[in-house]
């Protein structure tokens, strides 16, 4: 800290600072690569385990234990599986609603035709008379 502080005070005095010495440069690089392969490590091993956190309290997380033991899964299975069953649930609601318009149109065209024949028959039965 004293070097910098010498030398803050040698540039404020318009002085050239002196070259850094060679070896502190070399250490600092080292240093550097060190971080660097040490960071590259880590992202290598969470891009192997990349999970997902859930947030569950303890009784949620004894429940899924049991119920990962009872189906004989492990507890990542078992959550990716009731995944997987919520998003299909979920699928299976959307469809009979996208039905129920598609049926609302059938049943409004099905009317129209009946309205139609209705008022052909009464013209039929208003000739006939």
């Amino acid at each position: 800290m004293d070097d910098l502080k010498g030398a803050l005070e040698a540039h404020d005095d318009g002085e050239l600072l002196t070259k850094p010495d060679e070896q502190a440069l070399k250490d600092r690089r080292i240093a550097n690569k060190n971080r660097k392969d040490e960071l590259e490590k880590v992202n290598k091993s969470l891009k192997k385990s990349n999970q997902v956190k859930f947030l569950v309290d303890h009784e949620e997380l004894t429940i899924i234990k049991n119920y990962a033991k009872i189906s004989r899964q492990t507890q990542s299975e078992f959550i990716r599986s009731a995944l997987w069953e919520k998003i299909r649930s979920l699928k299976e609601k959307q469809k009979p609603n996208e039905r129920t318009k598609e049926d609302a149109k059938e049943e409004k065209e099905e009317e129209k035709l009946r309205l139609e024949e209705l008022q052909k028959i009464r013209r039929i039965l208003k000739k006939r008379e």
